[in-house]
């Protein structure tokens, strides 16, 4: 499994207005 995904979930738990900007 790619961690892309790991981190596209972490940024959204912690970040997710940011992570909606950047998808």
């Amino acid at each position: 499994m790619p961690i892309d995904i790991l981190i596209n979930k972490e940024l959204k738990r912690i970040y997710p207005t940011l992570h909606d900007q950047y998808v």
